[in-house]
């Protein structure tokens, strides 16, 4: 199984918060490195110091050491990502608000052959674009993601 792990996930795998048992309990069954792409972590270097209140706060040098280790950094390129997320929006974006971010996360977990989404991200379509191409979802769709589903379909 491969999992590739959206901001939020990151966010609650190295800050303390109400969704880190859940990523807790995730990673204690499924022992198996999370597969990340540089929009990932290039967003986690917007969020991360924002969080921490900090330039460079320990959580973000804590990921960098992670690398290579508990997360796989997919070498795509930007062009690659941009033309796969550029395929993803012709055929989504007229029927749902789909951020180019958001796109780019979902090619690259496609292009790397991953089976699931690891994403809290229920404030936006980004859940159900991946459910749409048919990647598995962690954790499961709710009620309010299924009618985005939808609508993509």
């Amino acid at each position: 199984m491969i999992a590739f792990a959206d901001t939020n996930w990151l966010v609650a795998a190295y800050f303390v918060n109400s969704r880190t048992p859940v990523v807790q309990r995730f990673a204690a069954r499924n022992d198996l490195p999370w597969q990340v792409c540089a929009p990932v972590l290039l967003e986690c270097h917007a969020v991360f110091p924002r969080l921490a209140r900090l330039s460079d706060p320990p959580q973000l040098g804590q990921l960098r050491a992670d690398l290579g280790g508990k997360l796989v950094l997919h070498p795509f390129t930007w062009d690659d990502l941009a033309r796969h997320a550029e395929s993803l929006l012709s055929q989504y974006a007229h029927k749902a608000q789909i951020s180019v971010i958001d796109a780019m996360v979902i090619a690259a977990a496609k292009a790397a052959g991953a089976g699931w989404l690891l994403c809290f991200d229920t404030g936006s379509n980004t859940r159900a674009l991946a459910a749409a191409v048919r990647l598995h979802v962690f954790p499961d769709l709710t009620e309010e993601d299924e009618k985005r589903l939808a609508t993509l379909k």
